[in-house]
């Protein structure tokens, strides 16, 4: 391979939509008693500083307020994800029913050019009823740019070049695969060989990556590869607990599945096409807990979402898992349509633990990531009525959308703007508490460096049910 000149990030990047982090470290604050892991409850993520000695977002207080009222609605909430189990006994009750579609029929009853979509779609499907198998995003781009920075003179390179330079250099090159073999070997042609086999086979469904001109395509096979992450993703926002589980979904809602992760990065548009068919079914709340760093037809998806906002559809994303400065390498999807321009029905969730620290794994960002919510240790539903711990942002942002579903469950007449004004005003304030930046795992052994919350998050604040609760329903004129 032509020698390329790098500068090597002390980091090991972990791609959110592929798996969530499991094993975090263990923080440490000198303000409260130290719980561990296995000591901690399982619903931690609902208690409070105050009463419980956690960092959780105070949903159980939320719910204290609220008794005695009855909710006036069950949201709709669509779980952009990779799939989720619809059979899981705590999930099951808690779908969304498409009761206009004949289960099994084969026939499109509905005439919304989905057939027999009745808890949600799958936009990965092949007709057969197999996946369209992914490719790596990084890959694309190294085979694209890697002959123009091969031996490249950075001197000689304009501005605009050399900011592509760097956008190789430290995003690109750490992500792709094919970096790690020379161009000439059989490891390195057979791998771009299987890219284009895959590109091919995608376009042989009659589909254009390009285009949102053709938007049904797919089967409704929800359970695919990684469907564990949508399913514990889901738990987080409405599993309905049973005496088995212990898991504890936040609010009593309708869950949609919406499948576009699969093995591989998300192509935009099934990202898009997944948000047209969540706000075309009656969505109010979108989760969707990934992040990726390239995003070559995002036009399509900030259209997707531009619908969304025109509906009155919030949106809750994920900041990603890799303990990067968003502000500086933007993360996708996000909100800004233009430097000007943001989106008002978009959140972007950051990670904190049980301890009052912010997650070592969790992307971070002044003014592209909104709010921090409980991350880690996050116990939920995952395939064949089982429960795991998870930690990741793909835990986080499901923690507010449950909040948001919660809101609107009871004060279903607010907007999206409102609910999520509600949110964002509602956060406790970490601002002048001194925090770890966080630092990837895998690294050479640093000193962390320790910043003030918020310089992290747009609020400088983490998520509080019970405020952003008393918010909405002075909002609601109660």
């Amino acid at each position: 391979m032509k020698a390329i000149v790098f500068l090597e990030l002390l980091i090991f990047l972990l791609p959110l939509g592929l798996i969530a982090q499991e094993e975090m470290k263990k923080g440490q604050s000198s303000e409260v008693a130290i719980l561990k892991p296995q000591e901690l409850p399982r619903d931690w993520h609902w208690g409070c500083m105050e009463v419980d000695t956690v960092s959780g977002a105070d949903i159980y207080r939320a719910y204290d307020y609220l008794k005695g009222r009855e909710p006036k609605a069950r949201t709709v909430v669509a779980i952009i994800d990779a799939g989720g189990d619809v059979t899981h006994r705590d999930l099951k009750d808690r779908l969304w029913v498409n009761r206009k579609e004949i289960p099994g029929n084969g026939i499109d009853d509905d005439n919304n050019g989905f057939v027999d979509d009745v808890h949600g779609w799958n936009f990965l499907g092949l007709p057969d009823g197999s996946d369209v198998p992914g490719t790596v995003a990084a890959d694309w781009e190294f085979l694209r740019l890697c002959d123009k920075f091969a031996n490249v003179d950075t001197m000689k390179l304009s501005r605009k070049e050399k900011a592509e330079y760097r956008y190789f250099v430290e995003l690109v090159m750490p992500f792709s695969t094919l970096r790690l073999y020379p161009d000439s070997s059989k490891i390195y042609r057979k791998k771009v060989e299987v890219m284009h086999e895959r590109q091919k086979m995608r376009e042989s469904v009659g589909d254009d990556l390009n285009s949102l001109k053709i938007r049904c395509y797919g089967n409704n096979n929800l359970l695919g590869a990684n469907a564990m992450h949508g399913t514990h993703v889901g738990g987080i926002v409405g599993a309905k607990p049973t005496d088995e589980s212990g898991a504890n979904g936040i609010a009593d809602v309708e869950l949609m599945f919406v499948r576009m992760l699969g093995k591989g990065d998300e192509q935009d548009k099934d990202v898009a096409s997944a948000i047209y068919y969540a706000v075309d079914n009656g969505a109010r709340v979108i989760n969707m807990s990934i992040n990726k760093f390239f995003s070559p037809n995002k036009k399509l998806v900030y259209k997707a979402m531009r619908y969304a906002e025109s509906k009155g559809v919030l949106i809750v994303k994920a900041a990603g898992n890799d303990s990067f400065p968003l502000d500086e390498y933007p993360g996708y999807p996000n909100k800004f349509l233009s430097r000007k321009k943001t989106l008002r029905n978009f959140i972007c969730v950051g990670s904190i633990g049980p301890y009052g620290e912010v997650s070592r794994f969790s992307n971070y960002g002044k003014i592209s990531v909104d709010l921090f919510a409980p991350g880690e240790h996050i116990y939920s539903t995952v395939l064949n009525n089982q429960y795991k711990e998870f930690s990741g942002t793909s835990m986080a942002a499901p923690v507010v959308t449950g909040v948001a579903a919660l809101i609107w469950n009871y004060f279903p007449e607010l907007t999206a703007e409102q609910v999520k004004q509600a949110i964002l005003q509602g956060v406790e304030s970490w601002k002048g508490r001194r925090v770890d930046l966080p630092r990837a795992f895998g690294g050479r052994k640093s000193v962390a460096k320790v910043v003030n919350f918020e310089e992290l998050c747009v609020t400088g604040g983490v998520l509080n049910a019970l405020q952003a609760v008393k918010i909405a329903e002075r909002m609601a004129g109660e």
